[in-house]
């Protein structure tokens, strides 16, 4: 009888378990495929990494210029905003080698001036001169919503740019539906309706006696303890 009643309760905790662990399991896939699976690539050439620092200075330099009013916005061309979406950018990969990842798989899914125009909008919102600047097409969900982040002022009164919760858009659907999938397989598990009803005192002594668990006398005389016919 005991086990009739836990049985319910096992399901449900056994379901929990195989859900968490596909969760845990999953998680660093759709991270890795999220921030573009760079791992397998070929390392960057020592070329590329130059050119890609340089880049990234030349934008530090703009928006150092913008912030202390020695330019505005209204100065900036295109070309500008593209060195500013390179630092820009170049902050969140963390490094010049992630940096010039993130370009090279742009450039494979956007062609070479398809990674132009997602650096352009990136200097355009990251600067804060058109904070609500387009965001090209079929840009990589990590990229855009790193682009949909704000910038927030560090002590030393630079800036660096920073994230919110739109970063990881593409990432939080894939997560918020398997944890809703192990909500759901834990209650269809706790709330089904039982496959077996529990035994009455009578069957349970019927059970045991036909196992031989109990003597015909012992039954008889547990029949009348009980009160059952």
């Amino acid at each position: 009888m005991i086990d009739h009643i836990k049985r319910p309760k096992l399901k449900a905790y056994v379901g929990i378990s195989l859900m968490s662990i596909a969760f845990l399991t999953f998680s660093p896939m759709v991270s890795a495929q999220m921030m573009g699976s760079y791992q397998d690539q070929t390392p960057p050439s020592q070329s590329e990494l130059q050119d890609e620092a340089t880049m990234q200075s030349a934008g530090q330099a703009i928006y150092n210029n913008l912030q202390s009013g020695k330019t505005s916005c209204q100065k900036l061309t295109d070309n500008d905003y593209e060195k500013l979406g390179e630092y820009f950018m170049g902050l969140s990969a963390g490094s010049t080698e992630n940096h010039v990842y993130w370009d090279n798989n742009i450039q494979q899914m956007m062609g070479d001036q398809g990674d132009t125009n997602v650096h352009i909008a990136w200097g355009k919102r990251g600067s804060g001169c058109q904070t609500n600047a387009a965001i090209p097409a079929n840009t990589p969900s990590f990229i855009s919503g790193m682009m949909n982040g704000r910038l927030a002022g560090g002590d030393n009164g630079t800036m660096m740019y920073g994230y919110n919760n739109s970063s990881w858009d593409g990432m939080d659907t894939a997560l918020i539906i398997l944890l809703a999938l192990a909500v759901a397989a834990a209650l269809f598990a706790w709330l089904r309706p039982r496959s077996s009803v529990l035994e009455s005192p009578l069957d349970s002594l019927k059970s045991r006696y036909a196992k031989g668990d109990i003597s015909k006398s012992e039954f008889e005389r547990l029949k009348k303890e009980l009160g059952v016919k």
